[in-house]
């Protein structure tokens, strides 16, 4: 079996992490030339290709095995570190402040100032630590777990925000070290816990509805006369579209574009039993996704449709549905609000706008409770165990049991 130095394993760590030979360079304060001598003699040793010259660069499925495994060595020098210099509270900075007592402390605590008390000047060699996360839990609740954390680990974190049906490919490939997933099955050389229900509710703006849904008066509008001469002159087409204009949008300002042009909340009780019982209409009716892995919202309708939760086929409404693909979650949940379509928000971030009747609820009695579990490799770190304490305890108050 081959052997790495453990620079060889820090430069591919820098280089899959920042992309490019240069950027690692820069991160190791090297040269790319180095960086690109310390690939290839990796590469010569286990006589594979570890990296693909891509922009940014990716690994291959050997590369991916010696990734975790470089992480995995970075996360054990780091605990042990940690275990040889303090506690897992003073992962921070290299001493607190306090006198003066020997020269050597001089060396690893930093200067001292006139009096002889010693200054916090230098941090301890930060750890990288990867993990998945879907971008609903990002958005909502998972930085909370994080923030704590800054206060006793010296570590930064590098998320990679994925579909929670797609978080494990990460942590199977050695990209991450936990992550957030819809999957209960832990991936080889892991563990998996629950941490809770994310309940999701379909929902619109009240001038959506209004447009789109049958039992929702819709204004009809009404063209107004607008003069257009019978004969143009040759070469004067800008005054015919100038009244073509004139006449599209004096038909568009009829239109309710925007919620408050919706009726007022007392009487919206024309969104009720017909409308709820039958949603046809919403496929037929603009979608928001995320992504083009976002399925949320093509899973909820097939199975209000259809009765049964299956794939949509080509053909299905489902699969017909116009869609607008948001790719942030703050955005995505503004979208909703303005009208531009319909879509499954967490109820983190619609239970307020439902009370206040800036959205309403399509199907009330039909939520879509997404399960989620913490899955971090099966290894007996003081740093993953912290992580992990931090992640569940956010769980527990963010997310339904």
């Amino acid at each position: 079996m081959a052997s790495f130095q453990f620079d060889q394993l820090t430069t591919l760590l820098a280089l899959v992490e920042e992309g490019t030979f240069e950027r690692a360079a820069v991160r190791l304060h090297v040269t790319a030339s180095a960086v690109s001598q310390r690939i290839k003699g990796m590469e010569q040793s286990v006589g594979q290709i570890l990296v693909e010259r891509t922009n940014p660069v990716r690994t291959t499925t050997a590369g991916d095995i010696v990734l975790r495994y470089a992480r995995l060595a970075e996360l054990l020098d780091y605990d042990t570190r940690v275990a040889l210099g303090g506690g897992i509270d003073d992962l921070g900075w290299s001493a607190a402040d306090g006198p003066a007592d020997d020269a050597d402390d001089d060396a690893v605590d930093g200067a001292r100032d006139a009096s002889g008390t010693r200054r916090r000047a230098r941090p301890r060699p930060a750890v990288s630590i990867a993990i998945a996360v879907n971008a609903d839990s990002l958005g909502t609740w998972f930085l909370e777990a994080l923030a704590p954390l800054a206060e006793t680990l010296n570590a930064v974190f590098d998320l990679y925000r994925d579909d929670q049906e797609h978080t494990t490919s990460l942590l199977r490939s050695g990209t991450v070290m936990a992550a957030v997933t819809s999957t209960a099955d832990p991936v080889q050389g892991c563990t998996s816990e629950p941490l809770g229900i994310m309940r999701y509710r379909a929902v619109c703006s009240p001038a959506f509805a209004a447009r789109w849904a049958p039992t929702v008066p819709v204004p009809v509008p009404v063209p107004v006369p607008v003069p257009v001469p019978d004969v143009v002159a040759v070469g004067d087409a800008d005054a015919v579209a100038a009244a073509v204009a004139q006449k599209h949008l004096a038909v568009a300002a009829n239109v309710p574009l925007r919620n408050a042009e919706a009726p007022p909340r007392g009487d919206r009780g024309d969104f009720g039993a017909e409308a709820r019982a039958s949603l046809a209409w919403l496929a037929a009716a603009p979608m928001l996704n995320f992504d083009r892995k976002d399925e949320l919202q093509t899973g909820f309708l097939r199975a209000r449709q259809a009765g049964h939760d299956v794939m949509a086929a080509p053909g299905h409404p489902a699969a017909r549905t116009p869609t607008h693909y948001i790719p942030t979650t703050a955005d995505f949940a503004r979208a909703t609000l303005l009208g531009l379509g319909w879509s499954l928000l967490p109820e983190q971030q619609c239970l307020t706008a439902l009370e206040e009747g800036t959205l309403i609820e399509l199907d009330p009695e039909h939520p879509v409770d997404v399960h989620l579990y913490w899955q971090r490799w099966n290894l007996d770190s003081p740093t993953l165990t912290a992580l992990t304490a931090a992640v569940r305890s956010a769980a527990r108050h963010a997310l339904r049991t």
